[in-house]
């Protein structure tokens, strides 16, 4: 059986489950597959790349290269709008 097919028959068992207990243990299993993805994916910053980092953000606002909270609310508000 390819993967899609093994996706699906999963789907459509989940789907008819009526156990609350136990959609509750596949829920508690996804929420940790899905951390533990995304921890798998940090990475430690070197000391080198984080005072990088700090010298463009420093300049960047000497610049004028800078957004308020509001304006960054603003623009997503009005992105979200037009979609």
């Amino acid at each position: 059986m390819n993967l899609d097919a093994r996706k699906v028959e999963l789907i459509e068992w989940v789907a008819s489950l009526k156990d609350q207990d136990l959609l509750e243990k596949i829920e508690d299993l996804k929420k940790q597959a899905v951390r533990e993805a995304y921890e798998s994916e940090l990475q430690p910053m070197s000391q080198q790349l984080y005072e990088t980092l700090i010298a463009e953000s420093e300049a960047d606002i000497v610049a004028g290269r800078i957004y308020s909270h509001e304006d960054v609310v603003s623009y997503f508000k009005r992105k979200n709008e037009g979609v």
